[in-house]
C-alpha cells in the first residue's frame, strides 16, 4: 500500500493564521505549534482540546518593547520583573498585578559653596538627571545649563560664590554614598515629592 502524504496550510511566522481554510482543512503555525481549521461559521480558530476553555481569550505571543515572547510548550509560564525602582506584585487569589513604584526616600542636601569648587558629591546616585533639583541662593537652577549630574556627582558649570547656599533635593535615586568639601546636611523627604519656587526663590 503507498504511503499517501498529507501536506497542511503552514507558516514560521509567530502569531500568524491563516488567510483561508475549506471546511475540513487545517493550518499549522509551526512557530507557535498552533493548528488552525474553519468553523461552522466560517471563523477561523486555533484547535484546542476539548478541555480547553474556549469562551477565554488568551494571547499566544507577547509583544515586549518589540521583542516577540512566545510560549515553548503548554503550561509555560511568562514572568514579569520589576527593577530600576518599579515593583511588580501578583494576587493569585482576585487574580490581579499590581505594579508600583519604590519610595526612595527623597532628601534634601546642603552644600556651601567656596567661590572655586564646582564639584559636589551627593548622598545617593540619580538616576534622571531631572529628578534632582538645584537651587543656589534660593535661586532655582536649570539643568544642563547651570548644572550636570553624572551618578553621584554634582557638577555646575560655574563655581558658586563662596558662603552661598546650596541645595540639592533628590526626587528618586538609588543607594549611593560618598563625600564632599561641600559639606552639609541631609533631610529625608519621603512624605513629600514637591518643591514649589515662586519667580525662581
Amino acid at each position: 500500500m503507498a504511503n499517501t502524504v498529507i501536506t497542511l496550510k503552514k507558516s514560521g511566522t509567530p502569531s500568524a493564521t491563516p488567510a483561508s481554510l475549506a471546511n475540513g482543512e487545517l493550518a499549522i503555525n509551526y512557530a507557535d505549534g498552533r493548528l488552525y481549521y474553519k468553523s461552522a461559521n466560517g471563523t477561523i480558530l486555533p484547535l484546542v482540546s476539548a478541555n480547553a476553555n474556549t469562551s477565554t481569550a488568551s494571547f499566544g505571543t507577547v509583544n515586549a518593547g518589540g521583542t516577540l515572547i512566545i510560549a515553548d510548550y503548554a503550561g509555560s509560564i511568562l514572568t514579569l520583573k520589576g527593577s530600576n525602582g518599579i515593583t511588580i506584585s501578583g494576587d493569585s487569589i482576585n487574580d490581579e498585578i499590581t505594579i508600583g513604584i519604590v519610595n526612595s526616600n527623597a532628601t534634601s542636601q546642603i552644600f556651601t559653596g567656596d567661590g572655586n569648587n564646582t564639584d559636589f558629591i551627593l548622598s545617593s546616585n540619580a538616576s534622571v538627571q531631572n529628578n534632582i533639583i538645584v537651587s543656589v541662593n534660593g535661586l532655582l537652577q536649570i539643568p544642563t545649563t547651570h548644572y550636570s549630574v553624572t551618578g553621584n556627582t554634582l557638577s555646575f558649570t560655574s563655581a558658586p560664590r563662596a558662603n552661598s547656599k546650596i541645595e540639592a533635593r533628590n526626587l528618586g535615586s538609588q543607594a549611593g554614598g560618598g563625600s564632599s568639601s561641600g559639606t552639609g546636611s541631609i533631610t529625608d523627604l519621603s512624605e513629600t515629592f514637591t518643591s514649589v519656587f515662586l519667580l525662581g526663590l
